[in-house]
């Protein structure tokens, strides 16, 4: 069995149960700082605004460094902030523990998905990303039931322009 075959499902299960795990603890977590839905959801927006652009840099990174680098690091990172949370002075140490926590998220979701695409690179030859809002628009709208309606085919020349490095 190859190494990727065991990290891969054991990275995609730790994935699902540290957010399992977050969500069960969060109204807890909401009542002992007691934060009301508003300030608790503008935190978590603020959170996940901040993961945006760490996971358009984690291509790139993954590119440089590896799958290996590209999951190890967003999952220190994630470990340090669930450390925030516990340790860090109480509101200063759940905002910073909760914007770390989701920007190693996503992190580790790009990391770990493009691990499981198998590819070496995430880029076209020319440079440019392969994942760009035309064609994810493109693949929505072919994938999209009412494609089928419009005569379009599962599949067009647009989703092959990505190619695997060798």
């Amino acid at each position: 069995m190859r190494p990727a075959t065991i990290v891969l499902p054991v990275a995609f299960a730790a994935f699902g149960v540290l957010w399992g795990a977050w969500q069960s603890v969060l109204p807890d977590l909401a009542g002992h700082y007691g934060l009301s839905t508003g300030p608790l959801g503008a935190m978590l927006t603020a959170g996940f605004a901040v993961s945006l652009p760490v996971m358009i840099g984690t291509g790139r990174f993954v590119d440089r460094f590896g799958a290996g680098w590209g999951m190890a690091v967003p999952a220190a990172a994630m470990a340090s902030s669930l450390l925030a949370i516990a340790t860090l002075p109480p509101m200063a140490g759940l905002v910073a523990g909760v914007i770390g926590l989701a920007a190693g998220s996503g992190a580790y979701d790009v990391a770990i998905n493009g691990a499981a695409m198998g590819d070496a690179t995430w880029s076209r030859p020319g440079g440019s990303p392969c994942s760009t809002r035309p064609s994810a628009v493109a693949g929505w709208r072919e994938r999209w039931p009412a494609g089928w309606r419009w005569g379009r085919a599962s599949r067009s020349p647009r989703s092959t322009r990505c190619s695997r490095a060798s």
